[in-house]
């Protein structure tokens, strides 16, 4: 299981409570973002959870909807991490969960509301400064007025067309993910011997 959901359980319940509530989530093979939304919807009662461990089995939507909505609005976004825990905070979501499966997590993010947008999505509405841990090195993300950028060497970034801003979010998380998986291969040496 991951990390960020033992220190919440270790957080939220009493310590005899957090160690069945860790226990129980592990024997029923429960992680990631199911496991988020029943440690969020569960508040620290080791019942609730269990019930809620329950409800996955059935359907995690159900559980999704308990630990992410207060209905009828989406709260949080709890596929990679706790800390996207407000709707400012969604313009970063799906940037996160795509370098997520690079091998990043998120280690803090800092939101403001977007100024000027007119988009009815929730995601628009936001934009800050989100800040990445992973191999090879840690990445700072930015949107600013509707535009996201890399921060990092200009030369190297260059190289990757990654040297200016992006209005389009998926052009740019599909840049930054072929950025991290070329910083991620290894360096092979060609052997010129014949």
């Amino acid at each position: 299981m991951e990390e960020d959901i033992t220190e919440r359980i270790r957080a939220d319940f009493s310590p005899t409570d957090a160690a069945e509530a860790i226990r129980t989530l592990e024997q029923a093979g429960t992680g990631g973002r199911v496991a988020r939304c029943i440690a969020v919807a569960s508040a620290g009662n080791l019942e609730e959870l269990r019930r809620y461990v329950e409800m996955a089995d059935l359907d995690p939507r159900d559980v999704i909807v308990a630990g992410e909505y207060d209905l009828p609005m989406q709260k949080r976004d709890l596929r990679v991490s706790f800390l996207i825990d407000s709707p400012e905070k969604f313009w970063i979501g799906g940037i996160a969960a795509a370098i997520f499966n690079r091998g990043y997590t998120l280690r803090s993010i800092k939101a403001r509301v977007a100024s000027g947008t007119s988009s009815g999505f929730t995601a628009d509405r936001g934009e800050g400064v989100a800040e990445f841990d992973g191999a090879p090195i840690p990445i700072t993300i930015e949107k600013s007025d509707g535009e996201f950028k890399l921060h990092g060497d200009p030369d190297e970034l260059e190289l990757y067309d990654l040297d200016r801003p992006f209005g389009d979010e998926l052009a740019f998380r599909d840049a930054v993910s072929c950025y991290i998986l070329a910083k991620q291969r290894p360096n092979k040496t060609l052997d010129t011997k014949t």
